[in-house]
């Protein structure tokens, strides 16, 4: 063994992030002067190389320096590109590149004749594809710190030898299983590889260090998932695995989300089998569309889905695994335009006007047909409009009329006849510009791409658990919305109006009131669902951006802006405790047996454990960046989260908040509801 101070560094990976992270288990902090360990070349400047220069994870090395200058101070680092598999949308397999940061690998003190040698061994921890390149990066210095020269050499990584079949088969029958989700996780529970069964029920692994004892998971859609620890990958032969999966009780986790920017195409909602854990492809859910929000109704076996501009409500059957016929939300208004004659004028034009706060908005025009008629679509149900009319042709020029209105849609037809008559001034041409003006596509709210300002932007949604009945609500540009629906009928039973700025709703549980938050104007209300009258209503803390309530009826309150979560007593809505925390507080919820309440915080990628009782923080959870979603299964014990770091969905178990799970499906997550089948 030649001289110097031998440094052996292995990787583990960190237990929160679940990121390789190298870790040096023995370092010489000063090796001695080295001489003769290799004939002086002639090229000038410092010179550093790898011997072997490739080889597998694991391989012991040598790393040799030449040309450098005696007694200083060299320091070596090694740069690792890790590969790391991921499990993503449909649970298909992708491979990440990553960069470690640098690596301290040791220090030695350059000989007389400007040599050293260091040895070292590659880990066998970090998932390492063959053919990635390993740089190893070395910097000298004087005594006095200043620098004595770099140099750099790689490594080239080769498939380790050794590998892995896993057998997975049905508890019941005994048959295969194919399509099981195969994990082969490191000591530290690091992800290192990844693969599905065949028709045969086997998944086989190779590039496998064979010194490593391996965790290996079985996932398979509707069956109990098993795990095996300290599996030995062979290297003449493979290591074997046999799993027996017990059928589980049905259900699913629903993640929904919208488009990303300028991507229409992009994925919004993605199903992952609850029991198992494992995502699952559903072509039929997939077409289900964007889902700003999400409802679970587990009695029912229902999934309810809402994108933010909202024309209508989505049903899935859980059960039957397909979609429903939809819920409407949104309805026509037919104008139709005759004159003096009762009959229609030709080339008119009907103009939907929206009164907002006194001023009348244009929201649509559109020119009547030959009959004289028009069709508005996908107007918000207890929307008013203002309606009038104009035509410009050679027959008749300058003929308006007066404005019908206000109109309110409902959910029956919605038919308008106004007739135009001469004005005394008026002269219109219908040229370019004006078809430009009035033909074009609805004016959008400000600041949003995706609404119409005829939509309604949809706050929330919940399932009433006595009664069934589906609470949305939302505002458009004038009002709040309360929607009380009758999912069995379609329809929509009351249209409550409330103030805008309407947020999270939550039932009561009694079947007669909900908890109905006002992000704008800071307030928790209970409503009758009945009357559509508040029964109390409470002042919070700026920006009340998260509401839930436990068992007994008692509301708790995320304040956004204010960073505070408020408990509110369940009758009267009287504050009974708070807590301060960091800005950015942003959705709750409450663990199955109610010992903790648990609160994310977008700000600070933390979820915090309050004691419901008096809000005083019983423990903290770090997670990936932008906990957006959070959810908690009641049967199974699982915590869910949905960050935006690449619609990041991790689950942890609830007893002990492991991490079960963890699945990068790259949706813009806005809501996750779990539904198990009725049995």
């Amino acid at each position: 063994m030649p001289t110097g101070r031998a440094v052996t560094i292995a990787a583990v990976l960190a237990s929160i992030a679940l990121l390789p992270v190298i870790i040096i288990l023995a370092l010489g902090l000063y090796g001695s002067a080295v001489t003769g360990d290799f004939p002086l070349v002639d090229e000038s400047g410092p010179l550093l190389r790898v011997e072997p220069e490739s080889g597998p994870p694991g391989s012991e090395l040598t790393i040799r320096g030449s040309r450098w200058e005696e007694g200083t101070l060299l320091r070596l680092e090694m740069v690792v590109q890790v590969a790391r598999p991921e499990i993503t949308f449909g649970g298909d397999v992708e491979t990440v590149e990553q960069p470690l940061p640098g690596v301290y690998v040791g220090e030695v003190v350059i000989s007389r004749a400007g040599t050293f040698s260091i040895e070292t061994q590659l880990p066998t921890t970090v998932p390492l594809l063959p053919g990635t390149q390993i740089e190893f990066l070395g910097s000298a210095a004087y005594r006095g710190g200043e620098p004595a020269g770099d140099g750099r050499t790689t490594f080239l990584v080769e498939p380790a030898p050794g590998q892995l079949e896993v057998e997975v088969l049905a508890d019941a029958s005994g048959d295969p299983l194919p399509e099981t989700l195969v994990e082969v996780r490191g000591r530290q529970g690091q992800l290192v590889a990844v693969g599905h069964t065949g028709t045969d029920g086997i998944a086989r692994f190779e590039g496998l260090a064979s010194d490593v004892a391996y965790h290996v998971t079985a996932r398979a859609a509707g069956h109990e998932t098993l795990r095996a620890q300290s599996i030995q990958a062979g290297v003449e032969t493979p290591g074997e695995v046999t799993f027996v999966l017990p059928a589980a009780a049905q259900g699913s986790i629903f993640v929904g989300g919208v488009p990303g920017r300028g991507d229409a195409a992009s994925p919004t909602l993605a199903v992952i089998d609850r029991p198992s854990l494992a995502p699952i492809r559903d072509a039929e859910i997939k077409a289900a569309g964007a889902a700003w929000a999400l409802a679970a109704d587990p009695i029912r076996g229902r999934l309810y889905v809402a994108d933010e501009l909202a024309t209508e409500i989505r049903v899935f059957n859980v059960q039957t695994g397909r979609i429903a016929a939809p819920i409407p939300l949104a309805f026509s208004l037919r104008v139709e335009v005759r004159d003096e004659d009762g009959k229609p004028p030709p080339s008119a034009v009907v103009h939907l006007l929206w009164s907002v706060r006194g001023r009348e908005v244009l929201v649509q025009a559109r020119e009547t047909d030959a009959s004289g008629a028009v069709v508005f679509d996908d107007l918000i149900a207890g929307s008013s409009y203002v309606v009038n009319a104009m035509t410009a042709s050679a027959e008749s020029l300058g003929r308006t009329a007066e404005a019908a209105g206000p109109i309110t849609v409902h959910q029956s037809p919605n038919p308008v006849t106004i007739e135009p008559h001469q004005t005394a001034q008026a002269t219109v041409t219908l040229d370019s510009d004006f078809a430009q003006m009035f033909y074009g596509d609805p004016q959008m709210l400000e600041g949003n791409d995706r609404a119409p300002a005829t939509s309604l932007v949809v706050a929330d949604m919940a399932v009433d658990p006595v009664s069934g009945l589906l609470y949305v609500t939302g505002s458009d540009l004038d009002r709040g919305h309360l929607f009380v629906i009758d999912p069995d009928e379609r329809r929509i039973v009351h249209d409550w109006q409330v103030r805008a700025g309407v947020g999270d709703v939550v039932p009561r549980g009694d079947g007669e009131s909900v908890y109905v938050a006002n992000r704008a104007f800071s307030t928790v209300a209970l409503v009758d669902v009945a009357t559509g009258k508040t029964r109390q209503s409470a002042s919070v803390p700026s920006w009340p951006e998260a509401i839930t309530a436990d068992a007994a009826g008692n509301v708790f309150v995320a304040s956004l802006r204010d960073g505070s979560v408020t408990r509110l007593e369940a009758d009267t809505l009287e504050v009974s405790a708070t807590r301060d925390l960091e800005e950015g507080v942003h959705r709750l919820a409450m663990l199955p047996d109610g010992s903790a309440l648990l609160v994310a915080n977008v700000w600070t990628d933390t979820i915090t454990a309050l004691d419901p009782t008096d809000l005083g923080i019983a423990f903290l959870l770090p997670v990936a960046a932008n906990p957006h979603a959070l959810a908690v299964d009641p049967d199974r014990g699982r915590l869910i989260v949905g960050t935006s770091d690449r619609g990041t969905v991790s689950i942890y178990e609830t007893n002990t908040f492991d991490l079960a799970q963890r699945v990068t499906l790259d949706i813009r997550i806005r809501d996750i509801a779990t539904v198990p089948v009725p049995a």
